[in-house]
């Protein structure tokens, strides 16, 4: 057990969230931008589910291909449609165990 004030991180530094869903190309942009900079290897990107719905399954699939182009530490592809909202606080949860800064 932790005590108050002390803090476990697996990679330590920086680590860098990005979240996907329905805009592969923005997705592209960013992931690019970070491989320029050298930032893919603490890079961890999550993309919402479709929780069976059609219209929005080959946006996130172009996403997922997208994504699966780049060097990444770590991709997530849930299968509910969480919602960006309680995506983002899964993430960022997990991701302040994993980092100091995110």
């Amino acid at each position: 057990m932790l005590s108050a004030g002390t803090s476990q991180t697996v990679h330590g530094g920086l680590g860098i969230l990005v979240l996907g869903f329905s805009r592969p190309l923005h997705l592209q942009s960013v992931l690019e931008s970070l491989r320029l900079q050298g930032a893919l290897d603490r890079t961890h990107v999550w993309i919402d589910g479709t929780q069976g719905l059609a219209q929005f399954h080959r946006m996130q699939e172009s996403s997922l291909k997208i994504a699966h182009r780049f060097p990444i530490r770590e991709l997530r592809s849930h299968q509910g449609n969480h919602g960006i909202d309680k995506v983002m606080l899964l993430a960022l949860g997990e991701m302040s165990w994993l980092y100091d800064r995110v």
